[in-house]
């Protein structure tokens, strides 16, 4: 099934539900995040579209994990597609994550206990360090 589907991911901040069922993603994170410092512990949230999804209920399990292999967390649910033209929508808010080492968060899906497959990746980049200098406005 995985070959037939598409989706996005975005991370971010947080994620607000507005009157109508809009979202409103805050903190869109565009390519890396970088952290003040190394090993961290953050929250973070996901927004998630799945689009080719077959009519009917799916059980899913959403994996986030990390490429040092020493931070993940795990969703499980069901979704039901009652228009296949409309993607299924994910959101997972601030929940925890820690991470050792620069690297990436990896983001995987599975439906149906089919295999997992990746909808997106966010790159962890080397802390910058910080300046100890001060600047005074004239």
């Amino acid at each position: 099934m995985s070959e037939d589907l598409r989706s996005e991911c975005i991370f971010c901040d947080d994620i607000r539900v507005a009157s109508g069922g809009k979202h409103i993603l805050i903190g869109i994170y565009g390519g890396n995040i970088i952290l003040p410092s190394l090993p961290a512990s953050f929250q973070i949230s996901l927004w998630v579209r799945i689009f080719g999804l077959p009519l009917g209920e799916h059980s899913f399990q959403a994996h986030v994990g990390g490429s040092d292999g020493k931070f993940g967390a795990v969703f499980e649910g069901s979704a039901i597609v009652q228009d296949d033209r409309d993607p299924a929508v994910f959101t997972f808010e601030r929940f925890p994550l820690h991470v050792e080492t620069a690297g990436h968060i990896a983001v995987t899906f599975s439906f149906d206990n089919e295999p997992a497959f990746e909808v997106g990746n966010l790159r962890i980049g080397n802390p910058v360090p910080q300046s100890n200098e001060t600047s005074a406005n004239h």
